[in-house]
């Protein structure tokens, strides 16, 4: 998000909440997506 942006919007009074995505691929697929995308995982 933009810094100015933020700003604004923290100005309401809101937090940051992280949220969490767990994703399940394929096995094989998964497998593939780790040797090619390394830092990812």
């Amino acid at each position: 998000m933009f810094e100015s942006i933020e700003k604004y919007f923290r100005a309401f009074g809101g937090d940051l909440v992280p949220y969490y995505r767990i994703n399940k691929a394929f096995l094989p697929l998964e497998i593939l997506l780790k040797f090619i995308k390394r830092e990812l995982f």
